[in-house]
Formats: C-alpha cells, sequence, structure tokens
C-alpha cells in the first residue's frame, strides 16, 4: 500500500479528490472555490492539476491574518491570485508563472487567498479593493 501511494505521488497524480467547495461572489460572478483550509491542503493547492472548469478556483483560507506568500512549484496551470483581509476586500492581485519557484506575497495582511485562471480577475473587471461576498470565517487551528 505505501509503495503505491508513493508512486502516485511521484507520478504527480492528478487522481486527489476534489476538496469541499463553496460559492463565493466576486466582481459579480459566483464562482466555485475548493476550500483548503489546512496545512496539507494549502501546501498541496492546484499541484499536478491539468485545468480549471470555467468559474472556478481555489481559496486559501488561514486561521490569522498575516503576509502570505506563495509559489507555484509543481502547478501546472496559469494563475491570477487575489489576497483578500479581514474584511473580504481584495488587498493585491498578481499573475503567477507556472513551476516558477519564486514567491509572490500579499504585501500585507490577509487572511484568504483565491486563485483563479490568470486573467479572470482583468476579464471579470475585479480589482483591488473590490469585495467577495460568502468567505468562510477563518479556519481553526
Amino acid at each position: 500500500m505505501l509503495l503505491v501511494s508513493v508512486a502516485l505521488l511521484s507520478a504527480g497524480c492528478n487522481s486527489r479528490a476534489r476538496l469541499p467547495t463553496i460559492d463565493v461572489m466576486v466582481g459579480g460572478t459566483r464562482i466555485e472555490a475548493e476550500v483548503a483550509d489546512d496545512d496539507s491542503e494549502r501546501i498541496q493547492g492546484l499541484m499536478y492539476r491539468d485545468h480549471l472548469a470555467k468559474d472556478s478556483g481555489m481559496l486559501f483560507v488561514y486561521a490569522a491574518s498575516e503576509e502570505l506568500k506563495f509559489w507555484m512549484k509543481n502547478t501546472k496551470i496559469p494563475l491570477s491570485i487575489a489576497f483578500i483581509n479581514v474584511d473580504n476586500q481584495i488587498v493585491r492581485i498578481a499573475d503567477l508563472k507556472p513551476h516558477d519557484l519564486e514567491s509572490t506575497s500579499s504585501e500585507q495582511p490577509a487572511l484568504y487567498a483565491l486563485e483563479m485562471q490568470r486573467g479572470w480577475f482583468d476579464d471579470h473587471g475585479v480589482t483591488e479593493g473590490a469585495h467577495v461576498e460568502g468567505l468562510p470565517g477563518p479556519a481553526e487551528r
């Protein structure tokens, strides 16, 4: 059993179950976001995925507001990320490159990060300062 698990991980298996989802509103558009709210889920993120469905992404939820840093190790999909503060307001949007090992920072305290296909925020007219509706409370430690 251990050998199978190791083989699946080393092959970058795409068969891991999707995380639970919630619907959130961003810029007037409803999106379906998988929720990564513990350390192992946040570390895995969107690694090894080949695509994201239209208007879907991943919401990273933290226990406390802090400067967040993300990188794209083993992530194939070009992404944009929105960092969201405790007031559910987007404080920074940045584009991320597949497989980039350089980190991208929220540059100020954030409680959430929302990853979408690269360009999604621009395509929907979402800018820094926009409000996000339907976010869950902070993750428990």
